[in-house]
């Protein structure tokens, strides 16, 4: 019979072997409070929304209220954190996206175990109000789907958002080996050296995405593969680096809140010139890859790596 030594040891190595990926080992706490507390501290309870917003090539505009991405992420994000606000904000996006007549074919649907099978490109669309404002009182903004464009696919070369949408459409369809080979891609694009996944964006630009960070993790966690794409000290670094961006107090009041920049150089630094840091896409999708969620609720039943 094993001694409640051994015994004790044995668990303990199990946990040691299973740590990255049980949702309670993911960490950050600290760090996750200060991005939820930066976003909400960009909620109008008179429309129920996040406020501000980066959408269609235009610069940050304050008075702008995204739906897809920034409100039909910040509904999920935010829930483990504030779910009161995170359920006015679903509320609200379900009503202006039925009035923007959305038809559920938005890529990011797959993320939340929905699946949609088609990695399509999307344009900016108008729903209420207009560009700039002001003059305009305000500018109700959401992405939709351009199905006159040939999308991504396995074969064609795509960057870190996309594949990773495209790795989770497949293991939703049950091709869990073309998701496997998706995820192994973008984990091949990760350099150490930079602190950066070196996704075709990254290389034509000079310069790293922050949502590259966010949206790999998403994927590996999702599918289960955090110990078979990279070593365990290149998991731990891109998680590292990921952190590493939440720099800058917000740029409204929000308590303790923090920012991630949006961008970064190659070797890790952030890069906050033009205001990059007043975008809620990295700290919605930062919130989002620690969401325990996505075993409990929208891949709870994918198989390990």
């Amino acid at each position: 019979m094993l001694s409640a030594r051994l015994i004790q040891a044995a668990l303990f190595a199990t946990a040691l072997t299973y740590a990255d990926t049980q949702p309670a080992e993911w960490g950050f706490a600290k760090q996750r409070a200060k991005a939820a507390s930066f976003l909400a501290g960009r909620f109008d309870q008179e429309l129920g929304l996040l406020k501000g917003v980066w959408a269609g090539g235009h610069g940050f505009e304050p008075l702008g209220y995204s739906l897809i991405d920034v409100n039909f992420f910040a509904s999920r994000s935010l829930m483990p954190y504030n779910a009161t606000m995170a359920s006015s904000i679903g509320r609200a996006v379900d009503f202006w996206l039925q009035k923007a007549n959305y038809t559920r074919d938005d890529p990011r649907e797959n993320m939340f175990g929905r699946l949609v099978p088609d990695i399509l490109t999307v344009d900016t669309h108008t729903v209420e109000g207009g560009y700039p404002a002001p003059p305009n009182k305000l500018w109700m903004v959401t992405e939709k789907v351009n199905h006159t464009r040939r999308g991504y696919s396995p074969d064609r070369a795509y960057g870190v958002n996309a594949g990773v949408k495209m790795a989770l459409a497949n293991s939703l369809a049950g091709n869990s080996s073309t998701a496997r080979s998706i995820m192994a891609d973008i984990a091949g694009m990760w350099n150490a050296s930079n602190n950066c996944i070196m996704e075709p964006a990254a290389v034509h630009d000079g310069f790293c995405y922050t949502r590259a960070l966010a949206y790999f993790l998403f994927g590996v966690r999702a599918l289960r593969l955090e110990s078979a794409l990279l070593p365990a000290s290149d998991m731990a670094a891109i998680e590292h680096q990921l952190w590493r961006t939440q720099v800058v107090n917000c740029s409204v009041a929000c308590g303790n809140g923090k920012a991630l920049s949006a961008t970064y150089f190659y070797g890790g630094e952030p890069m906050l010139r033009n205001g990059a840091h007043s975008t809620t896409e990295p700290a919605n999708l930062a919130l989002l890859a620690y969401d325990p969620r996505i075993r409990t609720a929208w891949f709870p039943d994918t198989p390990r790596g």
